[in-house]
């Protein structure tokens, strides 16, 4: 409460202050000819801000059929890039890693041991992911956290916590950050820019809304399940090819009068 009011009385002072006018020193001539201003920038530091999803799920059914979350993301909710520079796997609770890949159809029933693969990268047995290059973030922008598993059988049912991943972010300074638009960073790569949801996206040219769902393109985890619709409100098909430009909804669009059911 009493950091709230502090709160509250600083941000009163300053629109106090705000009204009394400003006086500055002054250049001056005594004649024809030019004069210099001086151009001073006051910025604050700037809020980080980046959230992840507070657990992941990994869900195997008894005929050994892994299902995984096909929405988690990193947000960034800073007004500036962020960079992803190195994500980890500590096992838990008596679990340990295996080599991705690993075919557990040989290891004893109810071996307390797992293999991931996340954004398509490996997780070693020591547990760090193997990351090509650091991932940027644009300000107000996601990057989809995509994870695939699996694990040895066990002979009884289990719910636990086996694991947790650690996401190493920071600011992005590198000089190679993108400050273009999505429109001119998809010219420079031979692709099209369109919008969804009011985020700016690439696709490749002709490419159809099946295969982007499945793409790298699809920054934001959207999963093929939820419909499409373009500016009109007008269904979209996973066959049709996107289109250059258009702003798209993902979402289901409220109806008037009366109940669907």
């Amino acid at each position: 409460m009493k950091k709230s009011k502090f709160i509250s009385l600083a941000l009163a002072l300053a629109l106090g202050t705000s009204l009394s006018v400003p006086t500055f020193a002054a250049n001056s001539v005594s004649g024809p000819g030019s004069l210099s201003t001086e151009v001073d920038l006051n910025a604050a530091a700037a809020t980080f801000s980046v959230a992840v999803p507070t657990r992941l799920t990994i869900d195997i059914a008894a005929d050994g059929t892994v299902t995984t979350a096909n929405n988690a993301a990193i947000v960034n909710n800073s007004n500036g890039p962020v960079k992803v520079s190195a994500i980890s796997v500590q096992p838990k609770n008596g679990w340990a890693l295996a080599a991705w890949g690993k075919d557990f159809r040989g290891t004893p029933t109810g071996t307390k041991e797992f293999t991931m693969q996340i954004n398509e990268a490996a997780v070693d047995e020591s547990g760090s992911v193997q990351m090509a290059e650091d991932q940027v973030i644009r300000g107000g922008d996601r990057l989809a956290l995509n994870y695939a598993a699996d694990a040895a059988v066990q002979a009884h049912a289990v719910s636990e916590e086996i694991a947790e991943i650690i996401i190493t972010v920071d600011w992005d300074e590198s000089a190679t950050t993108a400050s273009e638009s999505p429109e001119a960073e998809a010219e420079a790569n031979d692709t099209i820019a369109f919008t969804l949801d009011g985020v700016s996206y690439q696709a490749e040219p002709g490419m159809t809304w099946m295969d982007w769902f499945k793409s790298g393109y699809n920054t934001s985890g959207f999963s093929k399940t939820t419909p499409v619709y373009d500016s009109d409100l007008s269904p979209i098909n996973l066959s049709d090819v996107i289109e250059e430009g258009v702003t798209y909804i993902h979402a289901v669009p409220m109806h008037s009068g009366g109940s669907n059911n």
